[in-house]
């Protein structure tokens, strides 16, 4: 496996610096050499120079290779870079990867590359041919042009039922390697493809990788779209396109599909991306947080409610320096038929229009269920939510706010939010569980380890299952990972020789992947007792649950004012809670003596 330095040697030998920066600066020979306007800085004659080995910019003065082009350009890191420009030159990236990562999983990502870019090709020039025609007129008749339709990549899947199949077969491809990418399936030796008769758009990782495909229908078929199989959470299709036209708008317009963002586009707002129906992630924000500082985020006129939650409130939140804005369609409208009906005018009359998605997402909820429903809402949602947040700054903005919308005096939240708290914080109570799935703390990674290898002898007549169940509910989203696991093993079945696959339904990829790294650390795993390392896990987890639970009541007690007999007697059950929790943590920690 080469080496980091060696990688890096053979790139900067080996990779064309005019192709590469040609592919995002338009160069033209001027005296023997390759020279366009910089891209680093605005400028009418072109003073950017590339030479055999380097660029120069005469004008601001950027220097440097093809590795630094990329950094300075795209924004990419350094082992990005070095990972795009070897995939390029078929070089093993193995010590570019991250650790555990063994040369065959990085062969299998370059293999499912390699197929992807081969049935793109396929898809486009499916659309060219004369069975394409129709594909072809529908794209127009939606408003694409024919540059457009070239330069967004659209694509065209046969209607015969194996044409791809039967392609990616001649092209040297295994009936299984087409399966594990998703783009067909084969039964009896003969292959189905997974698109038919559908327009294809191409999905971009940030870098321009190709990640996978969606199908739209154009006669009514349903369902309207299929994808092929990619984290969702993870990608905002079209970043890849829309980076620098972010950058240079001072926004990023966020929408639900992609064809929204691909209509938007083509009417002139090439900053839209889409987080392709599934809710606005962690993920998804922090890939715009350092290309901007205005996110618009632009729902269906009909959903517009539901998709501005307090979990997607609670993410922008965390992002400081980034303001976020909802833009409201009319009912019935998206973006899509918006923009082709309405033009680009009134679209960026609507985006003027934007509200503040923290006004946006209280009032849409107090109007979803009508006035009488309020203290419903405030009791039910509103209060556990505030609860929450731990900055006193944002909590104290956010009380104001909802005072102002719903009446209820500030005080009356404060001391709501108290009681509320003292009510819930038994640690077997589903407050403690967090929604978002995040890296699991070391109790939880060893459990599911243990219970991955275990055998279903393991755990048969003892009481582990049952004791696992009380407490993985705290298992930070983890639980339906937890659970598949012990369901299977009493059904008598091993699920470390299962479907990683249907183990992962759900969070389908996340947990996927996250077998595959525990079947890549097999060794770690080797016990001669593994009833006993599940019977630690379950304690370690428990010790978490109830530290964290007293640590957040004794928080509680120094930050509360106790002025009055009720504030006395809400003290004292503080205090009570937190002996008995702290009894109940000796416990454990005797148990493990």
């Amino acid at each position: 496996m080469d080496s980091v330095e060696s990688i890096k040697k053979h790139i900067l030998q080996k990779v064309s610096i005019e192709t590469v920066i040609g592919e995002y600066v338009s160069l033209k020979k001027m005296s023997g050499r390759l020279v366009g306007c910089c891209p680093f800085h605005d400028e009418n004659t072109p003073s950017f120079v590339v030479f055999s080995d380097h660029y120069h910019c005469f004008g601001c003065g950027v220097h440097g290779d093809v590795i630094t082009f990329l950094r300075e350009h795209r924004g990419y890191g350094f082992i990005e870079v070095l990972k795009i420009l070897a995939e390029r030159l078929g070089l093993d990236t193995g010590a570019l990867n991250p650790k555990g990562e063994d040369q065959s999983s990085w062969k299998k990502k370059l293999l499912v590359s390699q197929i992807y870019n081969i049935a793109n090709k396929f898809f486009v020039q499916s659309l060219k041919s004369t069975e394409g025609k129709e594909a072809l007129e529908y794209l127009q008749n939606r408003g694409f042009s024919k540059k457009q339709i070239d330069e967004f990549g659209f694509g065209w899947a046969p209607r015969a039922k194996d044409s791809l199949c039967q392609y990616l077969l001649k092209s040297g491809y295994t009936a299984d390697q087409i399966a594990e990418c998703s783009l067909g399936n084969f039964f009896r030796g003969r292959g189905v493809d997974f698109f038919q008769s559908r327009v294809l758009i191409p999905i971009r990782g940030s870098r321009g990788d190709l990640l996978a495909f969606g199908g739209r229908a154009i006669k009514g078929e349903t369902p309207k779209y299929k994808n092929s199989r990619y984290d969702k959470k993870k990608v905002l299709f079209g970043l890849d396109k829309a980076r620098d036209t972010i950058k240079a708008k001072g926004r990023a317009i966020i929408v639900e599909g992609y064809m929204d963002a691909l209509s938007l586009w083509a009417g002139g707002f090439e900053e839209a991306v889409a987080c392709q129906g599934t809710s606005l992630t962690l993920q998804h924000i922090k890939s715009v947080e350092g290309l901007t500082s205005f996110v618009y985020l632009v729902f269906d006129g009909d959903v517009a409610g539901r998709s501005a939650n307090f979990k997607l409130l609670e993410h922008a939140l965390q992002f400081t320096r980034l303001s976020f804005k909802v833009v409201l369609l009319p009912e019935g409208s998206d973006p899509d038929t918006y923009i082709r009906e309405k033009g680009k005018e009134s679209f960026d009359k609507i985006l003027k229009q934007a509200v503040g998605l923290l006004d946006f997402t209280i009032s849409s909820r107090l109007k979803s269920l009508g006035e009488e429903h309020a203290p419903k809402i405030i009791n039910e949602e509103f209060i556990p939510w505030l609860r929450q947040v731990e900055d006193p700054i944002v909590k104290s903005y956010l009380l104001k706010k909802i005072s102002t919308y719903t009446g209820v005096s500030e005080h009356l939240l404060i001391a709501s939010s108290k009681v509320s708290s003292l009510q819930k914080s038994s640690f077997f109570q589903e407050d403690i569980k967090k929604s978002a799935l995040e890296d699991p703390s070391p109790a939880i990674y060893d459990l599911i380890g243990h219970l991955f290898f275990a055998q279903p002898e393991d755990i048969r007549g003892t009481q582990l299952p049952t004791r696992i169940r009380k407490c993985y509910t705290s298992a930070a989203g983890w639980d339906e990972l937890i659970e598949k696991l012990l369901t299977q093993l009493e059904n008598n079945e091993s699920p470390g020789k299962n479907d990683l696959l249907e183990l992962g339904s759900g969070n389908n990829l996340i947990f996927h992947d996250f077998l595959q790294d525990l079947l890549a650390q097999r060794k770690a795993f080797l016990c001669s007792s593994r009833s006993q390392q599940i019977h630690r896990g379950v304690q370690a987890l428990r010790k978490d649950i109830v530290t964290k639970c007293i640590k957040d009541l004794k928080s509680q007690v120094v930050t509360s004012r106790f002025e009055s007999e009720e504030d006395m007697f809400l003290w004292k059950k503080v205090a009570n809670e937190v002996t008995n929790l702290t009894k109940e943590l000796d416990e454990i920690d005797l148990e493990n003596l």
